[in-house]
């Protein structure tokens, strides 16, 4: 899996989007990413996109420009032969 940005990446500077790609194709069943910040507030604008092209891609945008801070990315889908897949991943925003 990879993930944008990167899981414990350190940004000067962010554009406000939020992308994880899988392995497979994710299934349209309910698939989530929220992204937090340190106190566990949603800083996303409740945007998912899973692309029509490509359904191994997830996309979501946050509210700009987030304060600098570290910050959690968490998900979880279904692919379409049933797997669960769930996790996190870290970044942070320089000042």
């Amino acid at each position: 899996m990879k993930t944008q940005p990167r899981d414990n990446e350190a940004l000067t500077a962010f554009d406000g989007n939020v992308k994880l790609w899988f392995s497979g194709n994710v299934s349209e069943r309910t698939p989530t990413l929220v992204v937090l910040d340190a106190r566990g507030n949603r800083v996303d604008n409740s945007d998912l996109k899973l692309t029509i092209a490509d359904r191994s891609e997830l996309s979501a945008t946050t509210r700009s420009p987030l304060a600098a801070g570290q910050y959690v990315v968490r998900y979880r889908v279904v692919t379409d032969d049933g797997l669960i897949v769930s996790g996190i991943s870290h970044f942070t925003v320089k000042p």
